[in-house]
């Protein structure tokens, strides 16, 4: 192979290069198009869902956090009930 060979050689990879990486990138456009247009929707959805769940999740915590105390205090009152009374309320 002679200098000229291996700039023209040089020449034509600097240039498939190029003309790769612009259609790669065409590529990539056309796919990131195509995601969103189908994929977005779904992504709403399932944000949708996912905040009915936390929300659901939420109530849920407080309810039983709620309920929590109100067995407790049930609790307190059996055994100010069974002292004043006199009544055992251990198991046999």
């Amino acid at each position: 192979m002679n200098v000229d060979e291996d700039r023209l050689g040089q020449i034509i990879d600097e240039k498939l290069d190029i003309r790769f990486a612009a259609f790669f990138g065409q590529v990539t456009s056309y796919m990131d198009s195509i995601f969103e247009a189908r994929f977005r929707p779904l992504e709403t959805k399932f944000d949708a869902m996912l905040d009915g769940f936390v929300k659901r999740m939420d109530n849920d915590d407080v309810e039983r956090a709620a309920m929590a105390g109100q067995i407790n205090r049930q609790e307190r009152w059996i055994g100010e009930l069974s002292k004043n009374t006199g009544t055992n309320l251990s198991t046999p």
